[in-house]
């Protein structure tokens, strides 16, 4: 291996120069090379040239990091879900604004790994201990930014496949309804119950239910289509073809049920009219949306909820405390799979029906109901042995 020709820096470093082409103008152009001993810069010397050698864009790996961030934003816009953008570029902010200065090939696991665990402690958007999920998504938009760097032969090390997650991570459990909080839903009339029903009966996201039609439902062979779904983009909906992924776009059966709660409700609906509406008959917004289900946990809460004096009316103008359970609309989503699973339908049958994207997904949802049954049999031998003295 040929020998760098080095010089000493006024702070100690080994600094060298390699040549690596020229520019627009036929002039020569370098990159400079630093270590802290001989031997290490003869073998970053080595690497960069192996690079060149391999037709690597070595200069482009100089850029900040900032720079192939916004590139890989660019890359992304209008192939994935706006709200699925949405996130990767908040992401894309918070590690530009920790390390969006600096070289991409010069970054480290280590520049990466400090952030994360600070995330790990303390989440900036909520002052509370990010979740492992959300670990997990940095993690993967800080690596997408590298293999989009190294897809390109800036660089050929991607540090950020090396973080750590913090095992102390709080992991997020979507938990399902209790039988109770689905006969809430199956008794209290609200604008909003048709939504709540579908989602809890069919298994549908509220991207799917949207833009859902009358002509969608086929009430006499029970099956519902989902071929259209919606993104908000500033708060407005829009439609496109398809599902969230080509596994969303589906037929789902449904149970009978649900068809003898929206037989009555769809009879005399024109085919074209969709199935759930503002209060102007039109495609539900973000805040129209979130308006609709505000009032149905309103009514929820006064109906269900357990006062020390109980109020007369939601609008009390002394207020009414929240005392029930905040249900979601992913909620009642995860109870209609965790109902299928309980039913003792298989696994294939379960994903076609909630158009997972990944087998994982559905094998999930059976891994936590076997663990929740599990518990809720021991707990039965205990009160077994209590009943009898034992123990």
């Amino acid at each position: 291996m040929p020998r760098a020709k080095y010089k000493k820096q006024p702070d100690g470093r080994y600094r060298t120069r390699i040549y690596v082409g020229v520019d627009e103008n036929d002039k020569p152009k370098y990159k400079s090379v630093y270590a802290t001993t001989v031997s290490e810069l003869e073998r970053k010397a080595e690497e960069l040239r192996y690079q060149l050698h391999k037709g690597g864009d070595v200069l482009s790996g100089d850029l900040p990091f900032s720079t192939w961030a916004e590139r890989y934003l660019r890359l992304k816009e209008g192939k994935v879900s706006p709200a699925y953008y949405s996130g990767i570029r908040s992401r894309i902010t918070y590690w530009c604004d920790v390390v969006g200065d600096l070289p991409l090939s010069k970054i480290t696991r280590s520049d990466l790994q400090v952030h994360l665990d600070a995330m790990a402690e303390k989440s900036n958007g909520t002052g509370k201990p990010a979740a492992k999920k959300t670990l997990v998504d940095y993690q993967r938009t800080a690596a997408g930014v590298f293999e989009l760097a190294i897809s390109d032969r800036a660089v050929y090390y991607n540090p950020a496949n090396y973080l750590e997650i913090d095992r102390h991570a709080k992991k997020e459990h979507r938990r399902a309804l209790t039988a109770e909080e689905q006969r809430w839903i199956l008794d209290t009339p609200h604008r909003a119950q048709t939504a709540a029903m579908i989602m809890m009966l069919a298994g549908l996201r509220r991207g799917e239910l949207i833009p859902l039609q009358v002509r969608d439902v086929d009430l006499d062979r029970g099956t519902l289509a989902v071929t259209r779904s919606v993104g908000m983009v500033n708060g407005r909906p829009v439609v496109k073809s398809g599902g969230k992924t080509p596994t969303a776009e589906r037929t789902v059966n449904m149970p009978q049920r649900l068809i003898d709660y929206l037989r009555p409700l769809l009879a005399d609906r024109s085919p074209f009219d969709l199935v759930v509406t503002d209060t102007r008959g039109k495609m539900l917004s973000d805040t129209a949306w979130k308006r609709m289900w505000d009032s149905y946990l309103l009514d929820l809460n006064l109906k269900y909820g357990t006062f020390i004096q109980q109020p007369t009316s939601k609008f009390d103008p002394k207020g009414v405390p929240f005392v029930i359970p905040r249900l979601t609309p992913h909620m009642l989503r995860h109870t209609c799979a965790t109902n299928m699973v309980m039913a003792g339908m298989d696994a294939v049958t379960v994903k076609a029906q909630m158009g997972h994207k990944d087998i994982q997904t559905t094998l999930n949802i059976y891994t936590h109901v076997t663990a929740e049954h599990q518990q809720s049999q021991v707990e039965k031998l205990d009160a077994f042995f209590a009943a009898r003295g034992i123990g």
